[in-house]
């Protein structure tokens, strides 16, 4: 019944409401049914205000007005807020200051004209929302939420106040003790219960709202946001007295000795619950991002499910955010919440086209013309893996706090990250099932290596990586990855799977996709991304093979080199410097594939201008000469060192042809894999 005089009423003060549906007309509707039944309210208290107002208040207590007015400014800039989930992607805030220390204290000192630094402040306040506000339904909200605090507050305070007079209260109370201010206490308790009953239609509203459809936990969610909202305000109250006392009995300077405590209470409250806010938000992010990691290892190797889990594990990663994800260029793969307008469609042109990530706060014009005023924008690319195309991208959109979007930056790369992953596996599967339906399974599995190894060296400003798989078999065992990561740093991988053929192959394919996956996931830990990709390999293999892998991270910029060393060979890691010394990186943990529980540990060298690194399969010190004499680590060091100082394909050259010329007519047992890694000198 409520629902269609709504429906009628919108139809005439908010026309195109009407053409909504769900959650976004519920909300509209209990907006509308704020402002109604809150404008009354209004009206009373303005007209009993204007009348109960004494002039001469304001000539006789112009600089107690005016500092209050002044504080209640500065205390509302250190106010503090939580953010209770009500429902998927529906968020309540309970919203505290310690203004009213000021507020209800002048109110009981200098009678009801001090009610009117309130409406003042309300009313700069409600004009700031409309002018930032960019939408109807903000303006909406604003005036809901004006109406309530400046009708139910003021109209609660004059109840309060003739309470006050009733009971034989003064302005300004007599002294600082219980008998004096006793009527005060009983006024200040139905001052702080009336806005209560004024606000309880609204909130009877939201919970019960058939087209809201809240389940019992979301109800319950409510009842606590109202709660937390009523409790608050009490813990206040008493201070409030005891300020007004001490204004009686002490002067201006006690009672602004309280205050200014109660003003450096507040701020220090505006930065725990700030601080607190953002841990919140940054566990909620990483928590989604690990079960969506999970839940995207778990699943089918396409991305028939993809949408699907975005929508369970993405739609609320966000707090107080509107999400959508696009791969170019027209598949939507979520939009929540679903009652929001989708992102103008110049936004995907624009990340289309510059793949550049944007974090632009609200009333900052964004690159093509808009500047939105009510929101703030997180626009983030999906590059792929291999190629560095931008095939997709996130949208974010922050209405609460939209100063602080760009905290949300790292959540989104890592989640773009995690998709592209995701894509890039389903493109690994589908090749590996194109190969595996071939008529010639060596020369398939040779031809899936192929796909999946770099195609070329990246470009690294002050860097050069030159590398050689020589295979005994058509297919290989041993393979090498350089992996893009995040602020410029790249991942260095030289792995050998044990045993030989397709087998090793296919092995070698899922092992390599797994530390991509982990790779994006934990970009700073090398350690991690072995024990998350050996605990997946040991769920979902049953065979005993293994694999032995150096894998680190290098920051191009300060030369620093994160690895870890799960059984491989010990890379030797040439100085050009202070007299040409070589360090081996050494193992830091066994092959992955063999202990579910096994550890690793990491370690970190910097490169300077002029060093190499060079990496390598045990392929190539096992090599063997006609008379079954390996080459050895020995005869690798001699050559590298001899040719330390040339160019880096020069280097890897060198060191290729001394094992093939070692091996000479012998066969080649194993495969041979070298990679140089080479800093410009200075």
């Amino acid at each position: 019944m409520i629902e269609k005089l709504l429906n009628s009423i919108a139809r005439r003060l908010w026309p195109e409401l009407v053409e909504t549906s769900g959650r976004e007309r519920a909300v509209g509707f209990g907006d509308v049914l704020a402002v109604l039944y809150a404008g009354p309210l209004v009206v009373v208290a303005l007209v009993w205000l204007a009348r109960a107002t004494d002039l001469s208040v304001f000539r006789t207590a112009w600089l107690p007005f005016a500092v209050a007015m002044l504080l209640i400014f500065a205390f509302r800039r250190l106010d503090f807020n939580f953010y209770i989930e009500i429902d998927r992607g529906m968020y309540g805030a309970v919203g505290g200051s310690l203004d009213d220390i000021v507020r209800w204290s002048t109110a009981l000192l200098f009678g009801p004209t001090a009610l009117w630094l309130f409406l003042v402040w309300r009313s700069v306040s409600l004009a700031q929302d409309l002018r930032r506000s960019d939408s109807t339904a903000h303006r909406w909200s604003a005036a809901r939420s004006c109406a309530l605090d400046a009708g139910g507050d003021t109209l609660a305070g004059l109840v309060a106040l003739a309470l006050f007079a009733r009971l034989g209260g003064v302005h300004p109370p007599a002294a600082l003790n219980l008998p004096a201010l006793t009527p005060a206490i009983y006024a200040t308790i139905a001052r702080f219960l009336l806005p209560v009953v004024a606000s309880s239609p609204y909130m009877l509203y939201i919970e019960r709202s058939p087209a809201l459809g809240f389940a019992a936990k979301s109800r319950r969610a409510v009842r606590k946001l109202t709660w937390m909202s009523v409790g608050w305000p009490l813990l206040v109250a008493p201070f409030t007295v005891f300020a007004a006392g001490l204004y009686a009995e002490k002067g201006l300077v006690a009672f602004l000795f309280i205050v200014v405590g109660a003003l450096m209470a507040s701020a220090l409250a505006h930065r725990m619950s700030s601080a607190v806010e953002q841990s919140r938000e940054r566990t909620r992010e990483l928590r989604s991002l690990e079960a969506l990691g999970r839940a995207i290892v778990d699943g089918p190797p396409d991305t028939s499910k993809l949408p699907e889990l975005l929508h369970e594990h993405v739609g609320g990663m966000f707090t107080m955010c509107s999400v959508d994800v696009r791969l170019f260029p027209q598949r939507n793969l979520l939009h929540e919440p679903d009652y929001m307008d989708p992102p103008d469609e110049v936004a995907w042109e624009w990340l289309q086209a510059t793949g550049k990530t944007l974090s632009s706060p609200a009333h900052r014009e964004l690159p093509w013309g808009v500047t939105p005023r009510s929101h703030g924008v997180v626009l983030v690319p999906i590059v792929h893996s291999e190629t560095g195309a931008t095939i997709g991208g996130i949208c974010l959109r922050r209405r609460v706090n939209p100063e602080t979007v760009s905290d949300i930056v790292p959540a989104a790369q890592s989640l773009a990250a995690q998709i592209a992953s995701a894509l890039h596996g389903e493109e690994t599967y589908w090749l590996m099932l194109r190969h595996l339906r071939a008529e010639e399974e060596l020369a398939v599995a040779a031809d899936m290596q192929a796909s999946l190894m770099p195609s070329s060296a990246p470009h690294v400003s002050g860097w050069e990586f030159k590398a050689i798989i020589d295979s005994a078999r058509e297919a290989s065992g041993d393979f090498i990855d350089l992996i893009p990561l995040s602020e410029g740093r790249w991942g260095i991988l030289v792995a050998d799977v044990s045993g030989k053929g397709v087998a090793a192959a296919l092995y070698m394919a899922m092992v390599r996709t797994l530390i991509r996956t982990y790779a994006f996931e934990h970009e700073s830990t090398p350690a991690a991304v072995m024990s998350a990709a050996n605990r997946r390999i040991l769920s979902d293999t049953n065979d005993d093979s293994f694999v032995t892998v150096f894998y680190a991270v290098l920051d191009p910029v300060t030369g620093k080199l994160q690895y870890c060393n799960a059984g491989h060979n010990p890379p030797y890691l040439f100085r050009t410097q202070n007299g040409g010394a070589v360090e081996e990186l050494r193992g830091t943990g066994i092959p992955l594939g063999m202990l579910k529980n096994a550890v690793w540990e990491g370690g970190e060298v910097t490169m300077l201008p002029g060093d190499r690194l060079l990496a390598y399969t045990d392929g190539a010190t096992d090599a063997q000469n006609p008379d079954d004499e390996p080459f050895g680590e020995g005869r690798l060091l001699e050559v590298a060192k001899a040719n330390v100082k040339a160019t880096p394909i020069e280097m890897r050259t060198a060191v290729f042809d001394k094992i093939k010329s070692f091996v000479g007519e012998a066969e080649q047992e194993d495969d041979i894999t070298l990679m140089v890694v080479a800093r410009d000198g200075v």
